[in-house]
């Protein structure tokens, strides 16, 4: 097994037969440039693979690569509930919708991503495509890809599987069919959402003149078809930056890159015009944002919106609000098969045994002051106001992470007067709690400053190691302007 873990999970990932490829990490939490395939790496083709000789190829030369995979490609579907900042509860969404219609979502192969949204995993039903927003919250994820669960950024914040995750379903093909509720459901969002969109409208092809405005007011056209119109008027302000190697044809007013620059064994170009962009290798027409997408600059579509707005100096969004009303979706009309209802505690006869309250709340006792380190205690204060966690479950992670990280050289005299009996620092403790008390986030939260120590680590080992490969191969490369000092004295 690597040292790596991101190459290891590419790894057993392959041993399971689901082609992955390398993406950039993330360097802080909602970093654009992260999340992307590596230069040159055609996701969508040779660039997936499971060869491992290939795998380590790519992480050796990307050592901090995480691991992405294609759901439609095995045949799934993901759900992606999002969590972030001043947006709707993408988690909450699906977990209202799932406990009404008498699931546990927490039955589901499921895993949290580094900034607290969920991805769970079920098989394609097949008339779901990549859909963004279609419930407050929730995006769906197919023909695009997806960073696989065990994947961790360079700061240690990591995919990680909520119970067993999506991986351990995998190994044992157990992958769930998408309930029939949560598919119709999804359906019904998606014919909403469509019917209030505008219909797009005719567009002028008269390139914008100098200081014109990049404001787009037509506001009959839709979100995408306003962005592939502004982008084709305004060819040479991304092309050559998506496609460095694309050469203008002045004559035609389009741009060109040959398959092979492309890194595809195509005899034929892909040619930007300013009337639609055409692949005439794969023969059929395409479009700036499918370019972006195919040819591995962007992720999915709403990725390439982004970029596209950023080189045009549109605003992205501004522009969404305009061409996405709020659709009026009453989440509570999704044929619900469960109902809470009200319990007249009068109503309920008398009896001389005390019934036990199997839905009984018990708070933990408050942390005691002044036991613990003052560092310690101050982060378990902190964290459980900030997290609305138990500060006494975060000590006691806290302190376990602290025993984990004195190495083992290091002993405890465990009698005042007996020099012979030491132990290692080991402490093994265990969070006892109802289901989203956030056992896990407790732990998670305790360890990162280990994975932060860790990943700096491992990125200057990494820095290293990419210098010392780089004097090697200068070494072994070099020619020689002179036969060894030795022959020579043989010669003579």
């Amino acid at each position: 097994m690597s040292d790596n873990p991101n190459l290891s999970v590419a790894l057993r990932l392959a041993t399971l037969g689901i082609p992955v490829f390398p993406c950039a990490p993330e360097r802080y939490p909602f970093d654009e440039q992260g999340k992307k395939p590596r230069p040159g790496v055609m996701w969508k083709g040779a660039g997936a693979t499971t060869d491992e000789r290939q795998i380590r190829q790519a992480f050796q030369r990307w050592p901090d690569s995480i691991v992405a995979i294609s759901p439609i490609t095995n045949g799934w579907l993901v759900v992606d509930c999002d969590r972030k900042p001043g947006k709707p509860d993408g988690v909450a969404t699906l977990n209202e919708l799932a406990w009404a219609n008498g699931d546990d979502p927490r039955d589901w192969p499921t895993i949290e991503t580094p900034s607290g949204g969920r991805h769970v995993m079920f098989k394609d039903p097949g008339n779901l495509a990549d859909t963004t927003s279609i419930l407050p919250g929730i995006d769906i994820k197919c023909k695009g890809y997806i960073i696989a669960e065990g994947s961790t950024h360079l700061d240690g914040r990591s995919y990680k599987p909520e119970g067993d995750g999506y991986l351990a379903m995998i190994e044992m093909d157990a992958i769930p069919d998408m309930p029939g509720w949560l598919h119709q459901a999804l359906l019904n969002a998606k014919a909403a959402t469509k019917a209030h969109e505008p219909q797009p409208s005719s567009r002028s092809s008269a390139p914008p003149t100098s200081g014109e405005s990049t404001t787009i007011s037509d506001s009959r056209s839709d979100f995408f078809t306003r962005i592939k119109g502004e982008a084709l008027r305004r060819l040479g302000e991304w092309v050559p930056i998506a496609f460095p190697k694309a050469i203008f044809q002045p004559g035609t007013g389009a741009w060109s890159i040959s398959s092979r620059d492309l890194g595809r064994n195509l005899q034929e170009r892909l040619s930007f015009h300013p009337e639609g962009v055409q692949d005439f290798g794969t023969e059929q027409a395409s479009s700036p944002i499918s370019a972006l997408v195919d040819h591995g600059i962007v992720p999915d579509s709403l990725a390439a919106a982004r970029w596209l707005c950023d080189r045009l100096a549109i605003d992205y969004d501004a522009l969404w609000a305009e061409t996405h009303p709020e659709p009026d979706i009453d989440l509570s009309r999704l044929k619900p098969k469960l109902k809470l209802v009200s319990v007249d505690e009068t109503r309920i006869p008398a009896s001389d045994a005390d019934p036990v309250d199997i839905w009984g709340k018990f708070n933990p006792p408050a942390l005691p002051a002044g036991l613990l380190p003052a560092a310690i205690e101050e982060f378990a204060h902190v964290q459980g106001e900030m997290m609305g966690a138990d500060p006494g479950g975060l000590a006691c992670a806290a302190l376990a992470v602290c025993a984990a990280a004195i190495p083992d050289s290091i002993k405890l005299q465990v009698k005042q007067h007996d020099t012979s009996w030491t132990e290692s620092a080991r402490l093994w403790i265990a969070l006892i709690g109802d289901p989203s008390t956030k056992k896990s986030p407790v732990l998670s939260q305790a360890v990162r400053p280990l994975l932060r120590l860790d990943a700096a680590l491992y990125r200057e080992y990494a820095q290293a190691m990419a210098e010392y490969e780089a004097l090697l191969c200068r070494a072994v490369r070099k020619p020689s302007s002179e036969a060894p000092a030795f022959v020579r004295a043989r010669a003579a």
